[in-house]
């Protein structure tokens, strides 16, 4: 990865993700699970998260998804986020999507809000150079929307599922 005090979340590789790739996957998946989350007691989540999750490996190799890893000042994961190209079968035009979005360890209020200031300025950066017309997410959280309301600007909430981020 690349220098770390000059930019702290950044895009990692096919072979860095499929090396930790255990570790990652089991990140997401309690995450999913943790009692804050829709998947908590959600059957589907558990029934197909594995098939899911071995597909999005494969699309971060063939640079359809994207894995997003936030360092912290000591050199270790903070948060890991996924994110996915999607073009539209009809018009042909692209947004990124935020697929999902995890804190891996704890992090105090001025780490928090670097996180999410890097994530809206790498993750704009990466949909421009796409051609990306927008970033949308979905969530159930509300902090989630919170977040978002505070650090993309000109968020756009179209009920408190779907985000239009830019």
């Amino acid at each position: 990865m690349g220098d770390r005090e000059e930019l702290m979340l950044e895009r990692v590789t096919y072979d860095e993700a499929l090396s930790k790739w255990e570790k990652y996957r089991q990140h997401f998946k309690e995450a999913g699970s943790s009692s804050h989350s829709w998947a908590y007691d959600n059957d589907y989540f558990h029934k197909y998260f594995e098939q899911v999750f071995s597909r999005v490996l494969g699309e971060i190799q063939n640079h359809k998804m994207q894995l997003w890893s936030y360092w912290g000042e000591d050199s270790k994961e903070k948060y890991l986020t996924i994110t996915r190209l999607n073009t539209d079968g009809f018009t042909g035009q692209k947004n990124l999507g935020v697929f999902s979005l995890v804190r891996i360890a704890d992090v105090d209020d001025e780490v928090r809000d670097d996180f999410w200031n890097q994530l809206f300025f790498q993750t704009k950066r990466f949909a421009d150079i796409n051609g990306c017309i927008g970033i949308i997410a979905n969530t159930v959280l509300p902090y989630v929307v919170g977040r978002a309301e505070k650090h993309f600007q000109g968020v756009k909430v179209y009920d408190s599922l779907f985000l239009r981020l830019i």
